[in-house]
């Protein structure tokens, strides 16, 4: 305890900038979503399952066969608890056998803090969405019949997004049940993460096909649906992200790289 009294005095600044950084990812992350939903320019894979629920629930909305934004937040907040209930799971699996060979308190301790970290992004993340709503024209960016336009305004937003993913991550604060997840299936596996993440995207996308499927929609409504929610924006989050994040997070470390600044404060705490 003492330690950790003595680590956070040296360097409460270094975590006052991760926070920060936290803060703006999300900000930037909520942004990119609740501009780029109104757009039907496609959908990422947990979004795409999340709009084939509201249309199997609550049908959809015109030539497009649109969803009903209004019910976007609850349910994004439903399909994270089912990850996070996954990810539980797999942390209880893991957590037993750990305990089991190395009887360490710090096993349940650590688990206890990643699932209440999560669940800060599991019931905080929507409500941010639902807020930035607030003062983003949805309707008026739905109504463009403009297909130019409504994908230089995907664009923008996607662009707004990867930004948000970009700061996220560099916080390493808060990754959410989606990572934890990941994390969970490297170990259970020996995956790379990006293997995890491709098998972690399968099944968070499957069950929007089940629903879209089996709902009651007539096949013209349901082909409609697919085209409007997976195409060109599909492909965007799915294939680019994270090699995008990639190139950007080494642009930000070149204006302000936090391990750097850590070491800089270190260095000055020794002197």
């Amino acid at each position: 305890m003492e330690d950790f009294k003595l680590n956070f005095k040296n360097l409460w600044k270094y975590y006052l900038v991760k926070v920060a950084f936290l803060l703006l990812g999300l900000y930037l992350f909520t942004l990119g979503i609740a501009i780029y939903t109104p757009t039907s320019v496609g959908a990422s894979h947990m979004d795409f399952s999340i709009f084939a629920i509201i249309s199997t629930l609550h049908g959809v909305v015109g030539d497009n066969s649109n969803v009903d934004l209004g019910y976007y937040p609850n349910l994004l907040t439903l399909y994270f608890v089912g990850i996070l209930i996954g990810a539980l799971i797999f942390g209880l699996i893991f957590s037993v056998k750990d305990w089991k060979e190395n009887k360490n308190k710090m096993t349940w301790i650590n688990l206890t803090i990643i699932i209440l970290a999560d669940l800060i992004i599991v019931f905080g993340l929507p409500q941010m969405v639902n807020m930035q709503w607030l003062y983003i024209p949805q309707d008026a960016i739905a109504n463009i019949n403009n297909a130019s336009a409504r994908n230089w305004i995907f664009i923008g937003a996607y662009s707004i997004y990867v930004f948000g993913v970009a700061f996220w991550v560099m916080s390493g604060i808060l990754g959410g049940p989606y990572n934890t997840i990941c994390t969970y299936l490297m170990k259970a596996t020996g995956w790379k993460y990006n293997v995890a993440r491709i098998v972690a995207d399968l099944i968070i996308t499957f069950p929007g096909f089940i629903f879209i499927l089996a709902n009651g929609l007539t096949w013209s409504q349901k082909g409609d649906f697919m085209l409007t929610y997976l195409n060109f924006g599909s492909i965007c989050f799915v294939i680019l992200t994270g090699p995008i994040v990639g190139l950007i997070i080494p642009k930000i470390n070149k204006v302000w790289n936090i391990e750097d600044y850590k070491t800089k404060l270190q260095n000055l705490n020794t002197q």
